[in-house]
């Protein structure tokens, strides 16, 4: 299992979320039979924030939501690009300016956050593992 948890920067639960899952795994090994069959049995990986630039600039107290790569929308509170958005999976060319809060970029995978993410999920999962809701795979034949 696989989970980021914090890719919007101005979303602070699922941080905490993830942590507590993490936790109450830890803590239940061991005493209570599903943690510990889950932590025995399977693999868990949680990345709690995967936009740390843009956690910092919304713990300012800014509503920021995407990262802080000044490449679009430069020297702007809007700018940066909302990797929900710069997933391989799904990607599209943008239709909206590089200053809207859903900015997916001119590529997929095209920021340090999202590769640094993808590289770590290949390093993970084997290529016949790679699925995105359980039915479509994660990426193309490239990943």
């Amino acid at each position: 299992m696989f989970a980021s948890c914090s890719i919007h920067s101005r979303e602070y639960t699922p941080q905490e979320l993830c942590m507590r899952f993490a936790e109450a795994l830890v803590e239940g090994y061991g005493v209570d039979a599903d943690k510990t069959t889950l932590l025995d049995y399977y693999e868990i990986h949680l990345v709690l924030v995967g936009n740390p630039d843009g956690r910092k600039k919304a713990e300012t107290g800014l509503s920021w939501r995407k990262n802080a790569n000044n490449n679009y929308c430069s020297n702007d509170n809007r700018r940066g690009v909302d990797l929900n958005r710069n997933f391989p999976y799904n990607w599209a060319p943008p239709t909206v300016s590089e200053c809207s809060l859903s900015y997916p970029s001119t590529s997929p995978e095209s920021e340090p956050e999202m590769i640094a993410i993808m590289n770590y999920m290949r390093s993970i999962f084997p290529q016949n593992q790679r699925v995105f809701s359980g039915t479509s795979t994660l990426c193309n034949d490239s990943c």
